[in-house]
């Protein structure tokens, strides 16, 4: 895990209390770190590099990675 969560910290967010979400970035890209608290279930999910980007999906996966 540390050699994919390498460089800065990115502000991300989840629309599900129960899943939180982790991104980092550097020169190679960025990472992104799903923790499902929820014992019961999985969730289908939209990655959004942008913190107002739509999603039809259960979960929306919002990360501000400054880019368009």
């Amino acid at each position: 895990m540390a050699r994919h969560m390498g460089g800065s910290f990115v502000p991300s967010r989840t629309n599900e209390a129960k899943v939180k979400s982790i991104a980092t970035r550097d020169g190679d890209g960025l990472a992104v770190m799903l923790l499902n608290q929820l014992q019961d279930r999985d969730l289908e999910y939209d990655l959004a590099l942008s913190k107002d980007a739509p999603s039809t999906k259960p979960l929306a996966v919002r990360v501000d990675a400054g880019w368009p």
